[in-house]
């Protein structure tokens, strides 16, 4: 989607996110007190689940057994 986008709009580029540093220091904290690994891309995936939350009012989270949905969504309600 975001390739067709750039196709439509050559001269836009892409819109640069938001920093987040009080959610990123929240997420730090609570993966170490439950002695998780803060890994760069898990991070991501919690801050996209955040910013869904934001404009949308209902989500579904889908994937394969084991692939840390549960978790990013429990992370994600103590961080705030």
């Amino acid at each position: 989607f975001l390739l067709l986008l750039g196709d439509l709009f050559p001269s836009l580029g892409m819109p640069v996110g938001q920093a987040r540093t009080a959610l990123r220091s929240a997420l730090a904290s609570v993966c170490e007190s439950d002695n998780l690994i803060l890994h760069p891309s898990w991070t991501i995936k919690v801050i996209q689940l955040y910013e869904t939350t934001l404009v949308r009012h209902g989500i579904m989270m889908v994937g394969p057994a084991g692939s840390g949905k549960s978790k990013i969504i429990s992370t994600l309600q103590d961080a705030l």
